[in-house]
C-alpha cells in the first residue's frame, strides 16, 4: 500500500485531518467583541485573512447538509459559502411566508 505524497493533500483534506490548529482562526471572529455581528455587515468581511475566510469556507462545507453542497461548493471564500447559503435560506423564508399569505 502506497501513501500519497504530501503535495497530494487538499486543503480541505488538511484541514479535515487536523481542524484543532485551525480551531483559534475561527474564534477569534467573535471572541475579541468587535465581531458580534460580523456577518450582519459585508464590509466587515475585508477585515479576516485569507487563512480565516478557508477555515471558514471549509467550516461551513464540513457542516452544511450533503443536499445543500452544490450551494458552497463553487466558492472560494468562506464569506462568499455564507452568503450563498444566508440567501438561499432568505429566499425559502420570504417564499414560505409569501405562500402562506395567499391561501
Amino acid at each position: 500500500m502506497s501513501t500519497p505524497a504530501t503535495s497530494d493533500i487538499t486543503p480541505r483534506a488538511k484541514f479535515l485531518q487536523q481542524p484543532s490548529i485551525y480551531k483559534s482562526n475561527v474564534e477569534q471572529l467573535a471572541a475579541d467583541r468587535s465581531h458580534a455581528n460580523f456577518f450582519d455587515k459585508s464590509e466587515s468581511y475585508s477585515k479576516i485573512s485569507n487563512q480565516e475566510n478557508t477555515c471558514l469556507l471549509f467550516l461551513i462545507q464540513i457542516t452544511i447538509n450533503d443536499k445543500l453542497s452544490s450551494l458552497v461548493d463553487q466558492y472560494t471564500k468562506g464569506t462568499e459559502a455564507y452568503n450563498a447559503v444566508q440567501t438561499n435560506f432568505q429566499a425559502t423564508e420570504y417564499m414560505s411566508q409569501y405562500l402562506s399569505c395567499t391561501k
